[in-house]
Formats: C-alpha cells, sequence, structure tokens
C-alpha cells in the first residue's frame, strides 16, 4: 500500500533536501505497475492542465506537464 511506503520515506533527509537542493527523492515511492501506469498518461492530454517544453523557455531539453485538478 502507498501509504505506508510514504509512512516509511526518511522526511527529514528529504526535507533537507528539499531545502538545500530544491528537490529530493522518495525511493521506492511508486511500485514498476504505478510507474508504468503513470507514464502510460503522459499522452492523455486531458488529464494535464498544461504542457511546457524546456527550450522554448530557454530552460534546456526536455518536457513536462502538470496533473488537472483535482489531483485525486
Amino acid at each position: 500500500m502507498i501509504m505506508a511506503r510514504i509512512d516509511e520515506l526518511d522526511w527529514e533527509t528529504i526535507a533537507r533536501d528539499l531545502d538545500r537542493q530544491g528537490w529530493g527523492v522518495l525511493p521506492k515511492l511508486l511500485v514498476a505497475d504505478q510507474c508504468d501506469a503513470v507514464s502510460r498518461m503522459y499522452g492523455d492530454t486531458p488529464t494535464f492542465r498544461s504542457h511546457v517544453v524546456m527550450a522554448r523557455h530557454g530552460f534546456g531539453r526536455g518536457e513536462y506537464r502538470y496533473f488537472s485538478y483535482p489531483l485525486l
């Protein structure tokens, strides 16, 4: 269950990493099947409210999307 994995994370380290470098790693938050399901959503445009192509803004290569609301 994902809630158990969330409870087991080292939140002190994650918070420290966020403060120091602006990002943190959440190891083993999702199992392989969940990762696959999330990656398959990427092509489903209605699932997202915004699509950012980084090169268009001078941020290098790549792209990302923001999920639509509600996030549930």
